[in-house]
C-alpha cells in the first residue's frame, strides 16, 4: 500500500511541475506576444508618420523619385510638344 501511494505521489508531483513549466512557457509567450505588437504599434506609428510627410512636402522626397517624376513630366511635354508641331499637323 506504501509503495502505490509512493507512486501515486510522485505521479502528482511531476504532473504539477509539468503544469508550473507549461503556466511559465505559457507566460513567457504572452510576454513576447505583447513586445511584439508594441513595436509593430510603433512601426506603423512611424511609417504613417514618414508617409504623411511625404504626401505634404514633395520636397522631401529622395532624389529618386524627384528624378522619375521630373522624367515622367519631360515626356509628357515632349508628346505634347510634338502633337502641336507644324510637321504634326500637316
Amino acid at each position: 500500500m506504501d509503495q502505490k501511494v509512493c507512486e501515486a505521489s510522485k505521479r502528482l508531483n511531476n504532473l504539477l511541475y509539468q503544469k508550473t513549466e507549461r503556466e511559465a512557457r505559457n507566460q513567457d509567450k504572452h510576454t513576447s506576444l505583447d513586445r511584439m505588437l508594441q513595436i509593430d504599434a510603433q512601426d506603423f506609428d512611424f511609417e504613417r508618420k514618414r508617409v504623411r510627410g511625404i504626401t505634404k512636402s514633395p520636397e522631401s522626397l529622395p532624389d529618386v523619385y524627384n528624378y522619375t517624376t521630373a522624367r515622367s513630366h519631360t515626356v509628357q511635354q515632349e508628346r505634347h510638344v510634338s502633337c502641336y508641331s507644324p510637321e504634326q499637323q500637316l
